[in-house]
């Protein structure tokens, strides 16, 4: 995916309380860093929220979203 994808997903996913970072040489990669000791319904609710923000930005360009 292209920088500006990655971008859109972590500006979404931040409106939506999910901080996300981007990073890679091209600025394409998105970092989901969470504490190991998060509790089983925020990691859930994370996971939804990062899901429904990737399916809404990469969906429309053409990309098949395929569930990890």
């Amino acid at each position: 995916y292209q920088a500006s994808t990655a971008q859109a997903v972590q500006k979404m996913a931040m409106e939506q309380g999910l901080l996300l970072l981007t990073c890679g040489a091209k600025g394409n990669v998105i970092r989901f860093l969470y504490p190991l000791t998060i509790p089983d319904t925020q990691f859930s609710q994370a996971l939804t929220i990062l899901s429904t923000v990737i399916d809404h930005c990469v969906a429309p360009a053409g990309h098949p979203v395929v569930p990890a």
